[in-house]
């Protein structure tokens, strides 16, 4: 009996609602896999209760109350309890399509409604459909309280793509169903051959109109990416992957007529194309949105046609798919096989102002994928209209946009008053945030429409406020900073702006704007001046203060020291000073009561006008400066100067380094503290104090420092210098090479050298030498360092001289050939032998038969005058082997 009752209630009140599809029928929305988000109240919920687990398309549907009715697939449907309907199984659309269905209600009859459903190809299993657009009956009767499919899957078109839309036509209160087919009817299967068609089908009270209106347009399209209608039904938009573009018609939803508008390349930056999926506009139809890889791009498409060009802006996110416009006036984004939805909260606005917001709806258990629930278009057309924030005492003007005729409303301004007025204006009193509810009363029925609204405060001057100056040689005129108003408002850290007039009428106008406030020039002695404070929220007050100057004495304050060395860095005249410290000391000089204020400043003007103030950490030369003193009400309490001081620089003049030369060459050497040092302190590498005298030998090699103490004004100061001694190191000979009356030498060591064969007359700087024209002989090569602090490096050289020819004629005179200056000194072994022109050996000497040689004889035969030749191997006395080879004359 009990479910009787509930049976025929329900039935009851779904029959006489006489119902027509209005915003609420979007309360609930549920796609992927079991998820679903409410939308009632003008709160967002998270559901995890549904039933279905689908990859891309759905819909749902909720009644003039915003309570769940059923949802759908395009293959099955599930009702308001989360079971499957009555004969809800088996419906005809292709569940991986990217729209798959929508769910259209019967205009005045709140118990029947309409699922449309595509499918772009046949299928076989587990029931044979071909393709083509299909519709299902679903009616809600006393014994199908949760719904029953009456009548199913019946063909409507031949062909489909899987892109589907509808719009209310509010003049015959009919519903224009708007799906994409093949024109030829899938007659060709040449792509090129294939053009498309906008079938419109008209829906009213009298049930479907099968035969449709039917636009051909003149594109081949790929089968993925949604199509939507804007809410204002003017735009119909459709997404193309395979062609990367999305193309934009007008629509008249009188005529039912569609016009190319435009042809959008999904390429919103250079070098980046992106595979469009999703699209949406935003709820006033005038910007757009398309998903496409790991991006959404916002195009503001109202302003085609305009003098500049259109900006696009690009958002990143994760794997976003589907789009769907909400009753809120947001838009969200799912993104495909996670856990996440992205927002877009503001997508009336552009560029980074539509706050859009990567994954900010996280569910626990569900898993979101390609799909989103299609709905009516102009059901998400409704809409409050009205600045979204303003000021305290500002008129809010409010205004509905609705896709048919209001009667009557009730708007809740959120703050306890109420209004009837069709389009109110409503003034806050108190800034914060408010909810403004209005309902809306259209013909049988209302509904409720949400919208936050920001109200700001409005700027706070104190009364009667007076900027106070100290003058301190009776100078007129007397100069203020009108900007130092601000320390009367309510919020002196405020990104406050101001400007100021001589006259409140100017003010009230913005004209005649003074000119120079920071170095405003006042004549008299109570001056009135006016401001215009504006806030960052554009909130205006419109005030006024005083000026007021009095004579002070100049106070006598002492003046304070610091090291040169004191802001880290060594002679460059300035040092830090410790303005706190000063603080302390003047107040206790005057006598401050505490809760007046001390500001330093670099000049007098600066002092009078508070600006450029200095850091109570200064960093400066020797200078004045100045301080301004005020009580806890910002009036001036005196001004006055100091002198800041910087001692001479105490640095220890040393070298960054130092050699510790041979005894041989220089004597010790000693550094010098310096004489105008009071105290030093000689420290090794340790830190250990080896010394506290002026002077320091350098007895070994190290790391040292000096630190030097210099009193000065009273004031102690210090400084310190690191140096490194190393030990001379004498240079090593690399390289001799010494043959034909030259000696080539070359050394390698930590100074620059010179060379000599004298030890008297020394040539060339640098680490080589050439000595040419050198007599043979045994030669002693002296190398020292130009700074004379090596010690001198002396190597003895050996010459030999091999004679071009002889002449064996009994003179006398060169009679025999031999190796000159060939010793056993240097040679341990030689082998020299001479051979003819055909390299026949003629004649072998050793180290002792070279000093008689050889006198141009074989086999005690005179050889004729002609060339000869040699080769000669040497030993010398570090068993290195020497080998020389050449040719020399022999003369008769």
């Amino acid at each position: 009996m009990k479910l009787f009752l509930f049976k025929y209630l329900l039935f009851l009140f779904l029959f006489n609602a006489n119902y027509l599809f209005c915003q609420n029928e979007t309360n609930n929305w549920y796609f992927g896999k079991n998820v679903g988000l409410n939308f009632a109240n003008g709160e967002v919920l998270k559901l995890e209760d549904g039933a279905m687990n689908t990859p891309a398309g759905c819909a749902s549907i909720s009644d003039a109350n915003g309570d769940l009715l059923f949802y759908t697939n395009g293959s099955s449907v599930w009702g308001m309890n989360h079971q499957i309907i009555s004969n809800g199984d088996g419906l005809a659309g292709d569940v991986l399509g990217v729209q798959t269905s929508i769910i259209i209600p019967k205009p005045n009859d709140s118990n029947t409604y309409y699922i449309f459903t595509t499918r772009e190809s046949d299928s076989s299993s587990p029931i044979f459909f071909s393709k083509g657009v299909y519709y299902s009956e679903i009616k809600f009767t006393n014994d199908f309280p949760l719904g029953v499919v009456v009548s199913k899957n019946i063909k409507i078109t031949n062909t489909s793509y899987s892109r589907i839309g509808a719009i209310h036509h509010p003049e015959t209160n009919s519903i224009r169903l708007i799906c994409m087919t093949q024109s030829n009817n899938g007659s060709s299967n040449s792509p090129s051959s294939i053009q498309s068609a906008f079938n419109v089908f008209v829906i009213s009270e009298n049930g479907i109109n099968i035969d449709p209106v039917i636009s051909v347009i003149n594109e081949s399209l790929g089968a993925v990416g949604a199509m939507k209608i804007s809410p204002d039904g003017k735009f119909v938009a459709f997404a193309d992957r395979t062609n990367q573009k999305v193309y934009f018609y007008n629509y008249d939803n009188n005529a039912i007529t569609f016009n190319r508008y435009i042809t959008l390349p999904t390429v919103p930056a250079f070098g980046l194309f992106l595979d469009p999926y999703g699209i949406e506009f935003s709820q006033d139809s005038k910007i757009f949105y398309y998903s496409g890889n790991d991006y959404v791009v916002q195009f503001p498409f109202f302003e085609m046609g305009g003098p500049e060009p259109v900006d696009y802006y690009i958002f990143n996110v994760k794997n976003p798919s589907s789009l769907q416009l909400a009753r809120n006036g947001k838009i969200y984004v799912v993104q495909e096989n996670s856990n996440r939805i992205a927002v877009i909260n503001s997508p009336e606005k552009k560029g980074v102002d539509c706050d859009f917001q990567p994954g900010v709806i996280e569910y626990n258990n569900s898993i979101v994928k390609k799909g989103l629930p299609v709905f009516i278009a102009s059901s998400l057309r409704n809409r409050i209209i009205s600045a979204e924030n303003s000021c305290v005492n500002t008129a809010f003007n409010f205004d509905l946009d609705t896709y048919e005729n209001v009667l009557s409303v009730q708007w809740d301004f959120g703050d306890g008053t109420f209004s009837s007025d069709l389009n109110p204006n409503h003034i806050f009193s108190a800034p914060g945030s408010y909810e403004i509810k209005v309902k809306v009363f259209v013909e049988n029925r209302d509904f409720f429409l949400f919208k936050n609204v920001e109200v700001y405060s409005l700027p706070n001057l104190e009364l009667n406020s007076v900027l106070s100056q100290c003058v301190v040689n009776n100078e007129i005129p007397v100069i203020f900073n009108l900007y130092n108003i601000k320390d009367f408002t309510d919020d002196a850290n405020s990104d406050y702006s101001f400007s100021f007039y001589n006259s409140y009428f100017d003010a009230i106008n913005n004209e005649n704007v003074i000119s120079n406030p920071e170095l405003y020039e006042s004549t008299s002695v109570h001056e009135e001046v006016f401001v215009r404070i504006t806030s960052a929220t554009k909130c205006i007050t419109i005030g006024s203060f005083f000026l007021d100057n009095y004579s002070t004495a100049m106070f006598q304050l002492d003046d304070i020291y610091t090291c040169e060395n004191s802001d880290g860095i060594i002679n460059n005249s300035e040092g830090q000073f410790n303005l706190d410290l000063k603080e302390i000391n003047i107040r206790a000089q005057l006598d401050l009561p505490s809760n007046f204020r001390i500001q330093f400043y670099l000049s007098y003007q600066d002092a009078q006008t508070k600006i450029n103030v200095l850091n109570n950490s200064y960093v400066g030369e020797t200078t004045n400066l100045w301080i301004r003193i005020e009580d806890e009400n910002y009036n001036c309490f005196g001004i006055a100067s100091f002198k800041v001081i910087v001692n001479s620089n105490v640095e220890p003049d040393l070298e960054s380094q130092y050699i510790i030369c041979d005894s041989t060459m220089q004597s010790t050497v000693v550094l010098d503290g310096g004489e105008v040092n009071e105290i030093w302190q000689w420290r090794d590498e340790n830190d250990v104090i080896l010394s506290t005298s002026r002077y320091f030998e350098l007895a070994q090699a190290g790391n040292y420092s000096l630190k030097v103490y210099r009193t000065e004004n009273d004031l102690q100061c210090s400084a310190s210098k690191g140096f490194k001694v190393v030990e001379a190191k004498t240079a090593f000979v690399n390289n001799i090479l010494a043959d034909d009356g030259q000696i080539f030498i070359s050394v390698t060591g930590e100074s620059i050298y010179e060379f000599s064969l004298d030890g008297i007359n020394y040539f060339g700087e640098g680490y080589s030498y050439m000595f040419d024209n050198v007599l043979p002989g045994i030669h002693n090569v002296f190398i020292k360092d130009v700074y004379n602090c090596e010690k001198i490096i002396i190597v003895k050289i050996h010459l030999i001289k091999i004679p071009q020819f002889f002449t064996p004629n009994g003179d006398g005179v060169n009679d025999f050939w031999r190796i000159f200056e060939l010793t056993d000194e240097f040679y341990s072994r030689a082998d020299i032998q001479i051979f003819d022109r055909y390299g026949k050996s003629i004649y072998n000497m050793n180290l002792s038969q070279n000093y008689n040689g050889w006198d141009g004889t074989f086999q005690n035969q005179k050889l004729p005058a002609t060339d000869y030749w040699y080769r000669i191997v040497l030993i010398d006395s570090s068993q290195k082997e020497i080998i020389k080879s050449g040719h020399f004359s022999l003369k008769r």
